[in-house]
């Protein structure tokens, strides 16, 4: 694959995308708001809500309403988002209502910042609300916040509780929604001697859809430090998002969400991931068939294991993720690898300092094929 242009992204992957990007992509962003009764076995009810385009400076309420005056319990559910009734009239019929108000701040890079402003009442309360909010939020495709949770206190209708939710959406341009994009993803570490060690990824994908990844580990092998130590390596997870769209100019915009996590593993044991640890997002710009390096921040942090059976019989230390500096009144170590207080330590930043990990992406259109020709193959 021939490297035609590199990205380099910092270590939280953060930056807006181009106004070009921005203006050409065709995607609108739309915000969701609904209310969802919850049952007592886990599962979903009824739901009720709304969305609307967002745009700067432009204001939007949505009016949701839950149980009957004199109900036992929330057993029914609904909207006026459409055309609202007035706040007066809901609450001389509904036992609660929610009045949801959000403006529009701006869209970039996917995201889209709005200022949120939602109350609650009850009929007994009339117009004065019981609970009231006021926020700026941002949030991404696809992401899901939520407002109010409430619990129902009857036994009609096996309702346990009723959530009050925005979620984040987008509405893609006609002319451009029934694009396919074919992603190659290549995950590339290089270790000091340049040597290379590859993994890959190969999907399909409509415009707009979100495309989840996740490579195999990389695994680096840890020094032992004494006899009876236990056998240790370092998995290098990298897994994440991708999300592409075609542009009217003939580009692309690619959002991409990763997250890359460095954990301490012992053979013949599982390992725990902590969510949101090591995540960055970035949207960039790119030509069809064109091939784009984005560089992965280093490891970081510092962690800590029982180096031994006998060291974990005489509990000494601790285990789990260190932050660096003192610590314990002792000093982290500034090595890659040490025995400390019968411990293995990991310092991550010196562990990998001398090797890069970095995805290369580069998106086609798929080539059309008969399935009596992929029979023949």
């Amino acid at each position: 694959m021939r490297l035609h242009a590199t990205v380099f992204i910092a270590v939280v992957l953060a930056g807006p995308a181009s106004a070009e990007a921005q203006s050409a992509s065709g995607a609108q962003p739309v915000l969701a708001v609904t209310a969802r009764l919850l049952k007592a076995d886990g599962r979903t009810g009824s739901s009720a809500g709304g969305d609307h385009p967002l745009a700067a400076g432009k204001s939007v309420t949505h009016y949701l309403h839950a149980g009957r005056i004199g109900q036992d319990g929330i057993c029914t559910v609904g909207s006026s988002s459409g055309t609202p009734k007035g706040l007066e009239e809901l609450v001389t019929s509904a036992a609660h209502v929610w009045r949801v108000t959000v403006t529009g701040v701006s869209f970039d890079s996917g995201q889209q910042t709005f200022d949120l402003e939602w109350a609650r009442y009850a009929s007994e309360s009339g117009v004065s609300p019981v609970l009231s909010r006021k926020q700026r939020l941002t949030l991404a495709q696809d992401e899901t916040f939520t407002l109010d949770l409430m619990q129902s206190t009857g036994v009609a209708c096996a309702t346990s509780a009723i959530i009050i939710e925005l979620r984040a959406g987008a509405r893609e341009d006609p002319a451009l929604a029934d694009t396919v994009l074919q992603y190659d993803l290549w995950l590339v570490r290089t270790d000091a001697s340049g040597k290379k060690e590859t993994r890959r990824f190969l999907m399909t994908a409509k415009q707009g859809s979100a495309v989840p990844f996740e490579f195999a580990p990389l695994r680096s092998d840890v020094p032992k430090l004494k006899a009876d130590q236990y056998d240790f390596d370092v998995l290098t997870n990298v897994a994440g998002q991708l999300r592409g769209r075609a542009r009217h100019d003939g580009k692309l915009a690619i959002e991409l969400v990763t997250t890359r996590q460095d954990l301490l593993h012992r053979g013949g044991q599982e390992t725990s991931r902590i969510d949101g640890l090591g995540r960055g997002r970035k949207v960039v710009d790119a030509a069809w068939g064109e091939a784009v390096e984005i560089h992965l921040p280093g490891g970081s942090g510092v962690t800590g294991s029982y180096a031994s059976a006998a060291d974990a019989a005489q509990a000494k230390g601790t285990t789990g993720r260190l932050s660096a500096g003192p610590e314990g009144g002792r000093t982290i170590p500034a090595q890659a690898v040490t025995l400390q207080n019968g411990r293995v330590i990991i310092n991550y930043s010196a562990f990998f300092a001398n090797e890069t990990v970095s995805l290369i992406l580069r998106v086609t259109k798929p080539e059309a094929e008969s399935a009596e020709h992929l029979m023949r193959r």
